[in-house]
């Protein structure tokens, strides 16, 4: 009986202040397709000086994932869709600061942009490449940092992640449908392969995994409606 009312609290609760917590998923998903040029970045010392900037390239689509989309953009799974799906993002960085070998980086906002090509050429050796397609959705970041842990060798590897805040904008052809929406990006930041498990073309300082973010139904809290006492004990006759 105890656990009954435990129960039917929780939906009182939820049903008079119309709260529910509401999560994220991801939107596009990059898997190990996603490489960083640190303009300026100095590796002896897994620091990004500030005012260079911090720009991701990355591709993505049925030929690189399993299950590249998610959400509001998850009809792009067809299992025979070829067009492939770039990306840039930019940010400025504010500066390095370290931390006895764990090595923090702060970023001011910046901006993202992702393209839906139907010619397979990214070529990380042509950054043009990743930005010569029809615009899909864009963006701003905010809040951007990235970690470099320099304090063991290789394996398990000079290794680390960064994170950015997203909101996205209505730029795009299917902008309509994340406007307004925020996410954000946890991935993976190495600036030294180990053992071959990546490798960082020329011209790039980094290599990352992950994916793009959005928040659940894309629009923050569960949406519920204002309940009156009538209109809960309508819910038990």
């Amino acid at each position: 009986m105890k656990r009954f009312c435990i129960g039917l609290s929780l939906v009182l609760v939820t049903a008079l202040t119309g709260t529910a917590t509401a999560g994220t998923d991801f939107l596009i998903d990059w898997g190990s397709q996603g490489k960083v040029d640190a303009d300026g970045y100095v590796l002896g010392t897994h620091s990004h000086p500030g005012g260079n900037t911090f720009t991701l390239h990355g591709v993505t689509g049925e030929a690189y994932q399993a299950d590249p989309f998610n959400g509001p953009l998850n009809f792009l799974e067809t299992g025979s869709n070829a067009n492939e799906y770039t990306f840039e993002l930019t940010a400025t960085s504010l500066g390095t600061t370290d931390f006895g070998g764990i090595h923090y980086t702060i970023y001011g906002p910046g901006t993202f942009q992702v393209y839906e090509d139907a010619a397979a050429n990214a070529d990380f050796a042509n950054p043009g490449t990743f930005t010569d397609g029809t615009l899909m959705i864009e963006g701003t970041t905010n809040g951007m940092t990235t970690t470099i842990n320099a304090l063991f060798g290789c394996p398990p590897g000079i290794s680390g992640d960064w994170h950015t805040d997203l909101v996205y904008g209505q730029g795009g052809t299917y902008g309509s449908l994340v406007a307004g929406c925020v996410g954000t990006i946890d991935a993976t930041y190495s600036d030294t392969p180990c053992n071959g498990n990546f490798t960082i073309p020329a011209g790039y300082t980094h290599h990352t995994n992950g994916n793009f973010s959005i928040e659940d139904n894309c629009g923050g809290s569960t949406a519920t409606e204002q309940s009156s006492w009538t209109d809960v004990k309508g819910l038990f006759r």
